[in-house]
């Protein structure tokens, strides 16, 4: 699991003014967990998020992978294979300009033999759709093909954990959706767990568990469908309901009885249809 002990995280900025991004953080996530983390901009979730695979080390407190703290330096490999990390711009992870290549890459700084690290690295490209692209230039894909590299290049580590920070804020709907259907599959399939930040709503409703963070605090450990059910709350945190939520409490407006808290539109549509079939609409 990740354990998160009584973690602050202060930091300077450009202008020399320090800045507490983390205050008193204490988080478990258990393994094949699926968790979001929401908040406004400047909460400290990526923040929380580079602390977890080692990116960035405690200071104040402590922060473990299976037992190993982060701040032990013979940890550093354990922990960098036991939680990959998926950012915001796929550019930026990629160090080579072919994809297989690019893959493979890490896999040879380790010295994994070259059948093992071959097979490896074909699982990696076909889990995530894009097999056929093994001897393409990077540069020519588009942002959504670049985002399901920068994931292979994660998968092919073999992680237990996949930290995603804001991994669909730069993609197109179309593309949103096919990484967010990855990342699903991903949980379900290869019990992978997943620690999804978005600034979308509807997003949220893939995790099981959704955390909160304001100021450098987390505020809620809770399930989607709870904290959709609580707009006030949400707003008071400067964060919006998915539409289909503002939808249901406009029929409840009209005297229906319909859940808020629900998280997609096939359950939307079930719920409607219960309803005129008793005749409550």
């Amino acid at each position: 699991m990740i354990k998160i002990e009584n973690l602050d995280c202060m930091y300077k900025t450009s202008n020399n003014q320090m800045v507490q991004a983390l205050k008193g953080i204490n988080l478990t996530i258990n393994p094949g967990e699926f968790v979001a983390i929401i908040g406004a901009n400047g909460s400290g979730k990526s923040t929380l998020a580079k602390h977890m695979n080692g990116i960035m080390l405690p200071k104040e407190g402590d922060v473990f992978v299976f037992g190993k703290n982060t701040k032990e330096e013979q940890n550093n490999l354990f922990i960098k294979k036991s939680v990959g990390m998926v950012f915001q711009n796929p550019d930026n992870q990629f160090v080579t300009s072919v994809v297989e290549e690019d893959i493979a890459f890490a896999l040879e700084n380790l010295e994994i033999p070259f059948d093992e690290m071959h097979e490896r690295v074909r699982m990696a490209l076909e889990c995530v759709g894009m097999y056929e692209y093994k001897d393409a230039s990077i540069e020519s894909l588009s942002g959504g093909q670049k985002q399901k590299i920068a994931i292979a290049g994660a998968i092919v580590m073999q992680p237990k954990f996949l930290v995603f920070d804001e991994p669909t804020s730069m993609l197109d709907p179309q593309s949103r959706e096919e990484i967010c259907s990855l990342l699903k599959r991903l949980n379900e399939t290869m019990n992978i767990g997943i620690i999804f930040i978005t600034q979308f709503m509807e997003e949220v409703a893939l995790a099981k568990r959704v955390i909160v963070m304001n100021d450098g605090k987390i505020v809620k450990d809770i399930s989607p469908g709870c904290l959709f059910e609580d707009i006030d709350f949400l707003e008071s945190m400067k964060l919006k309901a998915p539409q289909i939520t503002y939808f249901c409490l406009e029929l409840n407006k009209l005297g229906e009885n319909i859940n808020p808290g629900i998280l997609d539109l096939k359950e939307c549509a079930d719920e409607l249809a219960a309803a005129l079939k008793g005749n409550k609409l």
